[in-house]
C-alpha cells in the first residue's frame, strides 16, 4: 500500500514513475504541477491517475489524450471553455482523441485527479488549430511519455 499525502513537499514527484518525471518539469514550464500514479505495474496498460494543480488562473491549453478518461475537482475551481465553472465534486469525461480546453483555473487555483483508462492513453496530444507555445509544451510532453512508453 502507498499513501501520498498532499501535505508532505514531494507529494507529486513521490507518487510519479522515474519514466514520468519528466513531465513535472515540462509542465512547470508551463506554470502547472501534476504527479501520476500507475494502477498496476506497465507503462502501457496499466491505468493511471493524474494530479493536476493549476495555480489561479492557470490555463490548461486545448488538448486530447487517446484513451477514455474521467475527471474530478478535488480543491479550488476551473473554468471549462464554454464558460461553466466546476467546483469540488464535479465530474465530467472524454473520449480517445476528444480535444477539450482550454481550462482555466479559479481564483484560487485548482486540485483535479485525472483518471486515465490506459496509460498508453495517457501522452496529451495538441489540438492542430492551436498554434501557441501551450500547443508546443502539450507536443513535447506527449512525445517524451510515448517514448518513454516505447509507444
Amino acid at each position: 500500500m502507498a499513501v501520498y499525502p498532499y501535505s508532505e513537499p514531494d507529494y507529486f514527484d513521490a507518487m510519479t514513475p522515474e519514466q514520468l518525471r519528466f513531465a513535472r518539469e515540462l509542465g512547470k514550464e508551463g506554470g502547472l504541477d501534476l504527479g501520476t500514479i500507475l494502477v498496476g505495474d506497465d507503462l502501457v496498460s496499466s491505468p493511471a491517475v493524474m494530479m493536476l494543480e493549476l495555480p489561479p488562473g492557470g490555463t490548461l491549453p486545448r488538448h486530447s489524450h487517446g484513451t477514455h478518461r474521467v475527471e474530478v475537482v478535488i480543491r479550488g475551481s476551473l473554468q471549462m471553455a464554454d464558460g461553466r465553472v466546476l467546483t469540488p465534486g464535479d465530474v465530467w469525461t472524454s473520449g480517445p482523441n476528444e480535444f477539450y480546453g482550454p481550462h482555466t483555473a479559479g481564483p484560487e487555483g485548482v486540485l483535479t485527479a485525472e483518471i486515465f483508462a490506459t496509460c498508453a492513453g495517457l501522452a496529451p496530444t495538441p489540438d492542430p488549430e492551436s498554434a501557441s507555445d501551450d500547443a508546443e509544451m502539450t507536443a513535447s510532453i506527449g512525445a517524451k511519455a510515448r517514448e518513454a512508453q516505447g509507444l
